[in-house]
């Protein structure tokens, strides 16, 4: 937002039942005397928040601008450090608050709006009396001699309030492309780039209305969708743990208090796909999850003219199922084909379920979702028509204990990550040597090396989605080919192991496994 009052007129435009309890006309009238008073552009910014937390309590009560009494403003205050992520009930941000209110309420007696002005004032007297503050907790709460205000305070919200997301959002996805664009990511991004665009390069953005689109849903993805290779984590959480934390090289104290709250929500977020049912109270959008049949309630960037019949959207959503971040993308998609997509969907869920005790669709959204991504675009554009017909033997698989503390977990661990595996593909490398170990196999047969060799090669020749000649794994493995395909072969033999075994595939694996079918 270039000013104050871009601000304004967003929160307006957003809702225009706003002017109903305090009118825009008195809102920007009011900022531009601040204004003339000598207020700084930041300053007006921070006026404009406190008008707007006043706002959000009077939208939540029957009350009126007028009708606020001294006790009401205290309420307010108790209020908004509730349900105000910004906002702390303490001495210094509750006289700044007031101290506003009071210049306010002036302002709108003089304009005839309100015949009293003298509600914010008392309520200073009541909350700050003595240079310090009373009745009120820092977090909203009331103080045990003031517990009784409990019975009529007014109900909080029903999700945490964010200020002014849209620009903060601005700020945060600034900060973390500077992050990431760092030397230091350069093969992450070269790789997320890969999994995001596979085998369809730039097609997969042909639905994108801009090339600005087409690179935020690309971002989208690597921030929220990705998992960074020697970290096995979302960039987004070790942006959060980098740059949030005091004991961090990284650390950036202001950055941390004007967004550590919204990006711990943002981390919560969780890729889905849905459709729109209807319109349900306030402007949002009733909609349904394509694969778990729930409902939830979204406030939607479409326009009315967009028909939404037999179209299938994804995005991530978060803040208690109730805001999706902003790069939606919608498909066009016909009920045969939607009815195909659901059924490859849930055959891949249930292929790779075997690698969880306990698995769930948000689970596997987080660890496969170009999996989702690329089987929408493919069954979308009518490409897709085969059903998933792959078959296991291995649908009640049982893990061995998982553990890195051995030889061979350490050579696996140090050749593979040196080598630009993924620590979630060393884990899974691992555990099938765990898995080796427990079933039986005549351990001494070959050396330490050797097996880990085995491992990669078994692990590579099952997932399908590299191009490593024999030669190549064993030369970084440093063993001969021929004691590594031996391995492979013991390996095979005793856990049995199927091209993209369910057990050990990684989400290129799947895709390959997927993908292969139309190819």
């Amino acid at each position: 937002m270039d000013n104050v009052y871009d601000l304004v007129e967003d929160f307006y435009g957003h809702d225009p039942g706003w002017n109903f309890l305090f009118r825009r006309e008195y809102a920007e009238g009011f900022l531009r005397i601040e204004a003339w008073h000598g207020k700084t552009p930041e300053e007006l910014y921070d006026i404009w928040d406190q008008l707007t937390m006043l706002c959000l309590y009077l939208g939540n009560t029957e009350l009126m601008l007028g009708d606020m009494s001294a006790d009401d403003f205290v309420d307010c205050i108790a209020w908004c450090g509730r349900n105000v992520s910004e906002f702390d009930a303490d001495y210094e941000h509750t006289k700044y608050f007031l101290d506003t209110c009071v210049r306010l309420y002036a302002y709108l007696q003089k304009k005839n709006v309100i015949s009293d002005a003298g509600a914010p004032l008392e309520a200073e007297e009541k909350l700050l009396a003595g240079g310090k503050m009373n009745i009120v907790n820092p977090d909203g709460s009331f103080t045990d001699e003031n517990k009784d205000r409990r019975l009529f305070t007014v109900p909080d919200a029903s999700n945490k309030i964010f200020l002014n997301v849209n620009e903060r959002m601005q700020e945060i996805y600034a900060a973390m492309h500077e992050f990431f664009t760092e030397s230091r990511f350069s093969v992450d991004l070269e790789r997320a780039s890969v999994l995001y665009h596979g085998i369809f390069g730039n097609a997969i953005n042909e639905s994108a209305k801009s090339r600005q689109e087409a690179f935020n849903s690309f971002w989208d993805y690597f921030l929220l969708d990705y998992r960074l290779m020697l970290r096995d984590m979302h960039p987004l959480e070790y942006f959060y743990e980098t740059v949030c934390s005091s004991d961090s090289r990284y650390y950036d104290a202001g950055f941390a208090k004007r967004n550590s709250d919204i990006l711990k929500e943002i981390i919560s977020a969780r890729l889905v796909l849905f459709t729109v049912e209807g319109f349900g109270e306030e402007g949002m959008y009733l909609c349904r999850d394509f694969l778990t049949n729930e409902t939830y309630q979204l406030n939607l960037p479409l326009t009315e003219d967009i028909d939404t019949t037999d179209m299938l959207f994804i995005g991530h959503l978060f803040y208690n199922d109730n805001m999706l971040t902003e790069n939606m993308r919608g498909y066009k998609i016909d009920n045969i084909n939607a009815l195909c997509l659901r059924d490859t969907l849930k055959r891949a869920y249930k292929w790779v379920s075997v690698q969880q005790k306990e698995p769930d669709w948000q689970w596997f959204s987080e660890y496969y979702p170009m999996v989702l991504r690329n089987m929408l675009f493919l069954y979308a554009a009518g490409i897709a028509h085969k059903n998933f017909n792959n078959y296991t033997e291995h649908t009640a698989f049982a893990a061995a204990p998982y553990s890195d503390e051995t030889l061979v977990a350490g050579i696996l661990k140090n050749i593979m990550l040196k080598n630009y595996f993924a620590l979630a593909d060393v884990r899974l490398a691992t555990q099938m040597w765990c898995d080796l170990q427990a079933a039986g196999a005549d351990l001494a047969a070959y050396s330490e090396t050797v097996w880990a060799a085995g491992i990669i090669y078994t692990f590579v020749k099952l997932n399908g989605a590299y191009t490593f000649f024999d030669e190549r794994i064993a030369g970084f493995c440093g063993t001969e080919v021929a004691a590594m395909q031996k391995a492979s072969e013991t390996i095979c033999e005793v856990l049995q192991i199927e091209k993209h075994d369910p057990r050990y595939s990684n989400e290129e694996g799947i895709l390959a496994m997927l993908m292969s079918a139309y190819m």
